[in-house]
């Protein structure tokens, strides 16, 4: 694991990013407040090399107003991540599956979700990209839940609030956050073709599962196809692979994923998304095996559909 922290207007503008890999400041909440600290902190981050992170305190009232106010404000750079922060009651489980989803397409970052334990139990078990619980008091890095979760905020000791995410390293936590600084030293050649393709037959498996026209099941499928997005991300970033398909196939899944959380294509929209990929450029044996899966993906899709 490596240690982050996680700030607002109650800490410093620095001296807190000493010892750490990873930071989140707080940028807005509801539709009115903004952290007047927060490019200050910021910049903190930056100077410091760490992995960046921005969160959105809410509240009740229209989650798209919300998402599009904290976006007003925010200037993302590759490999930044953002988190929904849920501890007002009167948000509910939608409104905040609303939001982390939308933002996820407007933004094309890792958007995850923070909550304490009262709040993350008998949820549906969305949290974007992952979950960041919060156990004060907690060994760091078990904070005595079942789920699957990324990051721990276990202590509020000096008044800052720390973390543990779950990563080898920062370069871990950034070249999975979408980063470009530290993807050079990625070693992505073969081994990015086969992930890719297992998290193409993940997606195979949602989609098998399919409730058509059910809310949920784009929010399933975005996260999926977003998995597979950044690994294709990752591999053209690292200079790897510079068949021009590589580009294409990432842009096509970029398509797909803004089709899986539009209300109005549904499964028949997600199918014409996967049907225009276009694979004829993939040459080496492992991109063929790549195409063969997706082709097995989009007969999945016509007959489950």
């Amino acid at each position: 694991m490596i240690k982050g922290v996680d700030v607002s207007n109650y800490q410093a503008a620095s001296g807190w990013e000493d010892g750490v890999d990873f930071a989140f400041t707080k940028i807005t909440e509801g539709t009115t407040y903004v952290n007047p600290k927060w490019i200050a902190q910021r910049q903190a981050m930056r100077d410091a090399g760490l992995v960046v992170g921005f969160y959105h305190f809410a509240r009740p009232g229209s989650m798209v107003a919300q998402a599009d106010f904290f976006l007003d404000q925010v200037a993302l750079r590759d490999g930044d991540v953002i988190a929904f922060d849920w501890e007002d009651s009167g948000v509910s489980t939608p409104q905040k599956d609303a939001w982390i989803s939308y933002v996820q397409g407007k933004t094309g970052h890792r958007v995850v979700l923070y909550c304490n334990k009262s709040f993350w139990f008998g949820t549906n078990d969305f949290a974007g990209d992952g979950l960041w619980i919060a156990t004060a008091g907690a060994a760091a890095g078990d904070p005595g839940i079942g789920s699957p979760w990324l990051l721990h905020q276990y202590s509020t000791a000096g008044g800052i609030d720390h973390d543990v995410a779950q990563f080898d390293d920062r370069a871990d936590m950034l070249a999975w956050a979408g980063g470009e600084d530290l993807m050079t030293t990625v070693d992505l050649t073969t081994a990015a073709i086969d992930a890719v393709a297992k998290k193409v037959l993940t997606l195979d498996n949602v989609i098998g599962n399919v409730v058509p026209d059910d809310p949920n099941t784009f929010i399933t499928l975005a996260t999926a196809v977003r998995n597979i997005e950044t690994v294709v991300r990752r591999t053209e970033a690292a200079g790897k692979l510079q068949d021009a398909a590589i580009t294409a196939l990432a842009v096509k899944l970029n398509s797909v994923l803004s089709q899986s959380q539009s209300n109005g294509s549904g499964i028949s929209g997600l199918k014409t998304a996967l049907a225009a990929l276009d694979l004829a450029g993939l040459a080496n044996q492992a991109a063929e095996t790549l195409a063969a899966k997706l082709e097995h993906l989009k007969f999945t899709v016509t007959e489950e559909a």
